[in-house]
């Protein structure tokens, strides 16, 4: 035996067997799965974008008033640290106020008859739609004759009358409210106006005596100043108090008379009526006219004391103020007196509309129960044609209240344009830093007049430099105004960090070897003696952030057909797929998670196969 085992065909073939065997238990396994797993955990994901720029020095800014004024105010001066957006001076603009609040209130007006008229084009829609209504029943009931009369339709026509009836009797009610609230509603805008008008004049007297005092103070002799004072206050007088020649009339005289508008204001008081307060407001407004362009006749000399000159000031705007407010009472009794007609209107329409289905009604009811005849069936053809031929009206109403919607439409739109120029006019009246920095020239004075075009404000941004890098198309949409942005300057290496934002993002793309970049601005956070024009600047920008999230590495991610997915194991080491939501992609290779998955749920983020 142990013979035939030394053999070397038999120790051949017993090798190749054992080969044999080894190989069928190796290769006979099941191979395995490794996998790597990581939690969804809860931290920060940051968006960076990465750029190279240069800096450059910052822009400084001179700024002019676009029209000529008085001074008013000068908010900051030289060497005032200013914000953007901020006011710096200002010119006198009382006047356009006076026009833009005039301006309003005709949008006001222009809108209410836009109102009104709109309401009138539902108040004929619905007419149009109850005149088809009875077109159609009109020719049921001219069907209906030819046809013969039933009990049944008798006792319909009947309750069709009865309920015609009440809807006139309700018209009726409707419109006496209507009529009442209207007369209510103006009565009280000319109890208002009257009030105000009242407070006016007195201010306008009372100004007139400060006027005299002013004119005897400073301006009593004959000279030009003088004479022009003087003639100005005659004309005033007049007006306000009903009184010729009293241009050299001391205030003792002056504050015994009681005509002219103020005259007419106290008969409106006493008695009334509304052509009395309309009288009234008209002479009001022309007389503080009167009274406002005899202040502005008064030379602001140098000699005058600071609060003369103050008072002249206050009185000329105390008088605007009373004109915008009479005037605005004025415009309240056109605007309610439009509203008045159009409610008006259409309560009379109604009703009108209800009397002449109240005629039909009985008409029919009086056909139900005679029965028909030809000149019956004759009749109701009238009617039928009487319907057709309203219906027909209507629409030429339809027709017309569009005309005039169209018409108001337009009044709207030339009124809010004219408020936007007086809104224009009253922005050029002030000077707005449009940049954040340090003012470097300040040559307002309050008082004087500034001409238009010239250079009354500089600034000079209060960092002094920026800087400019091209960022790629691929990553413009990620970098907004307002991003941080952490740098270094390759004259101090990598470890000497700054800091700065981004401030500007040109829209148009800039081509740099054939690519598409966008010129991107940053200025520096805190001014720094060590930056320097024309240094490279490497740029880490903070695009995005979104902190305390749920986040996963981005290679656990998996996208098929349109779905996000990643994969877990169940208690069996079955592969599962959960859909999820994703966010913000950070830079650092981690993704957000939106939905689907928990804090410390493992996904796989990386799968291989090897033996046991």
């Amino acid at each position: 035996m142990l013979k035939f085992l030394k053999k070397p065909s038999v120790i051949v073939g017993l090798i190749v067997v054992i080969l044999i065997v080894a190989g069928m238990i190796a290769f006979g396994k099941k191979a395995a799965p490794l996998y790597q797993f990581s939690a969804a955990e809860i931290g920060n994901v940051i968006q960076e974008v990465y750029v190279t720029g240069r800096v450059k020095s910052a822009n400084n800014v001179n700024l002019a008033f676009e029209k000529s004024g008085k001074v008013s105010t000068v908010y900051k001066g030289v060497g005032d640290i200013v914000n953007a957006g901020q006011a710096l001076v200002t010119v006198e603009s009382a006047d356009i106020a006076a026009q833009l609040n005039q301006a309003l209130a005709e949008v006001d007006n222009s809108k209410a008859l836009l109102a009104a008229a709109k309401a009138n084009m539902e108040s004929a829609s619905a007419q149009l739609k109850q005149a088809e209504v009875n077109t159609e029943i009109e020719q049921i009931n001219l069907d209906e004759l030819k046809k013969g009369t039933r009990s049944e339709e008798v006792k319909i026509a009947q309750t069709k009358a009865d309920n015609a009836e009440k809807a006139v009797t309700d018209a009726e009610n409707n419109l006496e409210t209507i009529t009442l609230k209207n007369a209510t509603d103006l009565d009280d805008a000319y109890a208002d106006a009257i009030t105000d008008a009242q407070n006016a004049v007195n201010i306008g007297k009372n100004s007139l005596l400060t006027l005299t005092n002013i004119q005897y103070n400073y301006f009593a002799s004959n000279d030009q100043n003088g004479s022009r004072v003087t003639a100005a206050k005659e004309i005033a007088v007049k007006y306000m108090l009903g009184v010729s020649g009293s241009g050299y009339y001391i205030t003792d005289v002056i504050s015994t008379y009681s005509g002219g508008a103020y005259g007419t204001v106290q008969n409106a008081t006493s008695n009334p009526t509304h052509e009395n307060i309309d009288q009234g407001l008209s002479e009001t407004i022309i007389a503080l006219q009167k009274v406002k362009e005899a202040f502005e006749t008064v030379p602001v000399l140098s000699t005058l004391p600071a609060a003369t000159k103050t008072e002249l000031s206050t009185e000329i705007d105390t008088i605007n103020t009373e004109l915008i407010s009479v005037s605005g009472k004025q415009n309240a009794i056109a605007t309610q007196k439009a509203s008045n007609a159009a409610s008006l209107s259409t309560a009379e329409i109604s009703l009108t509309t209800a009397q002449n289905n109240l005629l039909s009604a009985e008409d029919e009811l009086d056909l139900k129960k005679a029965g028909a005849t030809k000149e019956q069936i004759a009749s109701q053809q009238a009617q039928v044609n009487k319907a057709l031929a309203a219906e027909a009206s209507e629409k030429a109403k339809i027709k017309q209240t569009q005309a005039a919607i169209t018409s108001n439409e337009a009044m709207v739109k030339k009124a809010e344009a004219n408020a936007n120029n007086y809104r224009a006019q009253l922005a050029k009246l002030s000077i707005i830093a449009p940049i954040s920095g340090i003012i470097t020239i300040q040559d307002a004075k309050v008082g004087e007049i500034v001409p238009a075009g010239t250079t009354i404000v500089s600034l000079i941004s209060e960092n002094m430099f920026e800087i400019e890098a091209n960022v790629p198309e691929a990553d413009i949409a990620k970098v907004s105004i307002g991003n941080t942005a952490s740098l270094t300057l390759d004259a101090y290496g990598k470890d000497v960090l700054f800091e700065a934002t981004v401030t500007a993002i040109d829209p148009a793309e800039t081509m740099i070897e054939g690519v598409a970049t966008y010129k991107v601005t940053f200025q520096f956070t805190e001014e720094d003696d060590r930056v320097k024009s024309g240094m490279t600047a490497k740029i880490t920008i903070a695009s995005n952030k979104r902190e305390n999230v749920l986040s996963i590495p981005q290679r656990g991610i998996v996208r098929r057909n349109g779905t996000i997915f990643v994969r877990t194991l169940d208690n069996k080491n079955n592969i599962k797929e959960v859909t999820v939501e994703v966010g913000l992609r950070g830079s650092d290779g981690n993704i957000e998670i939106l939905n689907g998955l928990n804090e410390g749920d493992k996904v796989i983020t990386f799968s291989d196969y090897a033996a046991d």
